[in-house]
């Protein structure tokens, strides 16, 4: 297979570095990643600054075909990347492996989900991936995971502008796979003002996760249980049921 390798971390995490060097064992590989952090970018692109892209030298493996570090965002890596692939007919696009989930309403923030969504804008299967606790073994237990499993889900699913969002439990190894839709999670405290040595005002941005109980058939309660769940998720803002404006007599009158 022709991959698409990207992810928010950066071309340097760790998560994506073993992700590839799993998957370049039997698939040729292409990477346009960030070159700094870019966690909870969403969707964003960057308007009002340039973007840079340069080749970088991090696997020597044959089958890694193109290795570039943006200095932009997950989206922004998607579309400088197709942008330089126009040549290559890509199998599946995958974001990852993040460094912590992406579940619930996180996934709205995630640049890992992100990716893979504008993957999916561009025509590509994609599929975002991300770890709940990261480590070494937990990374390289999911990336076996993927290469074992990436037939069977490209055959599988019915990709209709929809993307697959992958999160794999911390602890090994996993009790099995649920199908799942997003669930519920909870931000307590979510903004912390604090004071810098000077006096001044700053804020810190992060707050402490809860989870809920008895979330059946939500990705939180399966990873919580030791489960590898697998969401589809499609972009959408409509709400036809959501509203009766649709009722309103919308003739307008002249005005006076």
């Amino acid at each position: 297979m022709k991959i698409f390798i990207v992810n928010d971390d950066s071309i340097f995490a760790e998560g994506l570095q073993t992700l590839v060097n799993v998957l370049a064992e039997h698939h040729e590989i292409y990477i346009a990643a960030p070159r700094y952090q870019q966690s909870a970018k969403s969707h964003a692109l960057t308007m009002a600054d340039i973007v840079s892209a340069s080749e970088v030298k991090e696997f020597d493996h044959p089958n890694v075909k193109a290795q570039w570090a943006i200095s932009g965002t997950p989206a922004d890596c998607v579309k400088i990347g197709a942008t330089k692939f126009t040549d290559v007919d890509f199998d599946v696009l995958l974001s990852g492996i993040n460094h912590g989930p992406n579940l619930g309403i996180d996934t709205i923030y995630s640049g890992t989900v992100a990716a893979a969504i504008d993957g999916s804008f561009h025509g590509i299967p994609s599929i975002a991936l991300s770890l709940f606790l990261e480590s070494p073994e937990g990374f390289k237990a999911a990336s076996e995971f993927v290469r074992d499993h990436l037939d069977l889900l490209l055959g599988t699913h019915q990709w209709n502008g929809s993307i697959l969002n992958i999160n794999f439990p911390g602890a090994l190894p996993y009790k099995g796979v649920r199908i799942t839709t997003l669930g519920e999670v909870i931000y307590d405290n979510p903004v912390q003002k604090r004071l810098n040595p000077r006096g001044v005002e700053y804020y810190w941005i992060a707050g402490d996760v809860r989870i809920p109980e008895e979330q059946h058939g939500k990705d939180v309660q399966a990873v919580k249980e030791g489960y590898v769940s697998i969401s589809a998720l499609k972009f959408s803002f409509d709400d036809p049921v959501g509203t009766a404006l649709d009722k309103i007599d919308w003739t307008l009158q002249p005005s006076l």
